[in-house]
């Protein structure tokens, strides 16, 4: 078995209540940077296992978001299983969950009565609306989040058809939310270096997905007809290609590249509140400059000049695309079906630049390191672990993996 490379958090131990998406990607990111993550699961196994693509039973997506970590399972309905689990909470420096608020506490498991034996503990909840509010012990999804914050009305109104709000594929309010579990929970070790303490973290979907938001939440306070420019694909002779032209120096290298001279003279585009003014107009030019060209002349005539522009890419491409071959974004990670590439870390720093790049992260099969990570952590005999498995603690039949 390959040794996992150190990283800046190498040392830390983290037990992850959590499935879906959200926490789980925030402890992959965690378990990324180095920190050992211990995956707690249910008998039945997160949800996200059973999600497409499958290849040979194993899901890629459950994979892109927990390759790392060691599984456990633990039947927490099980009286048995509540001051194993304390024990093993006690060796860890950092917990994350994502229950509906009051779950966690109905288990005995919150932060207020773990305080107490583990002082130092960093106790990270996310959750749809945050453990507070009228909303708080409401379900809620990315896809709910996307509905209740204004998210999906927004997008509506960027578009040209405005009748119905628009589906958004991605899970964006997941995205969020584990990115800043990652910042609150890096914030919260670097306050304990200084406090000795730890902290409850309360981390909201909703209050994550506002916070991309920040235009839509000043247009709605100040109403403006001509407040924002719409970027929009512009169709070349083959293709589609975006063009952003957003700061004056853009504006004119735009002018440039489409031999259009005359516009950075022009009084309708003068400055940028003439040019928002007037956006459709520039939108027009655009468009009947680039029905003359194919997508790749489009960009080389606009690119070389420093014009912000792309072609509309899939992520497929992206793959190939030497951008991110050359920084290494795309890295391979395998489960029990095979390999398949998941996405780094989306920076490059001195600690991450350091460590082996061969290291192929494992995605466990359910509850496969159980027996190890107990025995490991509270020094259990072979014969307790068998007692407590006969007893349910481990759900009805602990996975083979485990055995």
């Amino acid at each position: 078995m390959q040794k996992k490379p150190t990283g800046p958090l190498s040392g830390l131990k983290i037990l992850d209540f959590s499935t879906m998406m959200a926490g789980p990607y925030c402890g992959r990111w965690l378990s990324d940077l180095g920190a050992d993550v211990i995956k707690v699961e249910s008998p039945e196994g997160d949800y996200m296992r059973s999600r497409p693509p499958l290849r040979n039973g194993q899901s890629a997506y459950f994979g892109y978001l927990n390759s790392g970590k060691k599984s456990v399972v633990l039947d927490l309905k099980n009286p048995q299983a509540i001051p194993l689990v304390k024990k093993l909470i006690e060796q860890c420096d950092i917990l994350i969950e994502g229950f509906r608020p009051g779950v966690m506490q109905r288990l005995g498991l919150d932060y207020e009565t773990l305080k107490p034996s583990c002082p130092g503990l960093i106790y990270c909840s996310i959750s749809g609306y945050g453990q507070s509010g009228p909303k708080a012990r409401n379900p809620a999804y990315a896809a709910i989040v996307h509905a209740d914050t204004g998210f999906d009305t927004a997008w509506q109104d960027s578009q040209p058809v405005k009748d119905t709000p628009p589906t958004c594929g991605i899970q964006i309010a997941d995205c969020l939310a584990a990115t800043f579990s990652t910042i609150a929970i890096q914030s919260a070790l670097l306050s304990k270096a200084i406090s000795g303490s730890g902290q409850r973290i309360d981390l909201s979907l909703a209050e994550g997905m506002l916070s991309l938001m920040p235009m839509q939440i000043v247009q709605s306070q100040f109403p403006s007809k001509n407040s924002q420019t719409l970027y929009q694909p512009i169709k070349t002779r083959n293709g589609f290609i975006m063009i952003a032209p957003i700061t004056p120096k853009n504006f004119l290298d735009l002018c440039t590249a489409i031999e259009r001279e005359d516009l950075k003279t022009d009084s309708r585009f003068i400055s940028p509140l003439e040019r928002i003014k007037n956006w459709p107009l520039i939108i027009s030019i655009m468009e009947s400059w680039a029905s003359q060209y194919d997508t790749q002349a489009c960009l080389d005539k606009l690119v070389s000049i420093g014009v912000p522009a792309s072609e509309y890419k899939s992520v497929a491409d992206t793959f190939t695309d030497p951008q991110f071959n050359q920084r290494g974004f795309y890295q391979k990670a395998s489960d029990t079906a095979g390999e398949f590439l998941l996405g780094r870390l989306p920076f490059v720093s001195a600690d991450l630049h350091r460590q082996d790049t061969s290291f192929t992260p494992t995605v466990p099969s359910l509850g496969e390191h159980t027996k190890e990570i107990f025995q490991t952590f509270l020094s259990l005999t072979d014969t307790e672990f068998s007692q407590l498995s006969d007893a349910g603690v481990f759900g009805a039949k602990l996975p083979v993996t485990a055995q």
